[in-house]
């Protein structure tokens, strides 16, 4: 009996060993999948955003030339950047637009190089400049999706998404002093700012999908309220990206 009773013993204490060693695994791949799954978001987005407003630029033929912004007359009603902090089921969180190009590019055709679109929108397409004279990338949760809709076409980027929340780095000014605010898209609407916008805050909000024991902690999101774990993993990350071209409305 006394056996029997330090064998169940061990076997006990072996089981509750590979349960715990079980359960911190798992939570150490749920991190890691999140954090792949934030940077593979932020690098989609943020190449959008740098590339908000951007015209092709006619390279100059000889030394004698300067290089000019090519004007598109059909951009002249399209806004780079926009935004709903509310989006109805049609409506976006965030939406991009820059002027679609093609450049000289290989292979060779004849002994030349062909002219082809090189841009991408969020899903990796490019329609053409006769389909599409701009590119849009526009982005919003839907079902916990981070969903992209490109230039017709919608799919998930990462899912797992609690929250997706947009914010706006604006230049404006007093007398002769300029200054930055952060602005929600309702603001910079209101305002008339978006012209004025020269970064963008995105916040996601991730949670996993494995039960853990979080002994009721706490957690601030995007929003900067607190909130229980509830018993899962829950991830806030935020990344700034700078826009890189301020020229959209100006004809050359």
């Amino acid at each position: 009996m006394v056996g029997i009773a330090i064998g169940l013993l061990t076997i006990a204490t072996a089981l509750g060993a590979l349960m715990i060693s079980h359960s911190l695994t798992g939570t150490v791949n749920e991190v890691s999948h999140l954090q792949q799954q934030a940077s593979y978001a932020f690098r989609i987005i943020g190449q959008q955003i740098r590339q908000a407003g951007g015209r092709f630029l006619k390279p100059a033929q000889s030394a004698t030339e300067f290089a000019e912004f090519k004007y598109s007359i059909e951009l002249k009603d399209i806004q780079p950047i926009s935004g709903n902090d509310d989006p109805e089921a049609n409506d976006f969180t965030l939406s991009i637009a820059y002027q679609n190009s093609a450049d000289k590019s290989y292979p060779l055709q004849n002994g030349n190089p062909v002219e082809r679109p090189l841009l991408r929108n969020c899903l990796g397409e490019n329609p053409g400049i006769n389909n599409s004279p701009a590119l849009l990338s526009q982005f919003r949760l839907t079902d916990n999706q981070l969903i992209c809709s490109g230039n017709g076409n919608s799919q998930s980027i990462i899912s797992g998404v609690s929250d997706l929340r947009v914010t706006y780095l604006v230049q404006s000014r007093i007398g002769n002093t300029q200054y930055f605010q952060h602005l929600s898209a309702e603001d910079v609407t209101k305002s008339d700012l978006w012209k004025n916008v020269y970064a963008i805050e995105v916040c996601l909000e991730l949670v996993g999908s494995q039960s853990i024991d979080t002994a009721g902690t706490k957690y601030t999101r995007c929003d900067g309220t607190t909130a229980s774990r509830d018993n899962r993993l829950r991830m806030v990350f935020k990344n700034n990206f700078y826009i890189n071209n301020h020229s959209w409305n100006t004809a050359s």
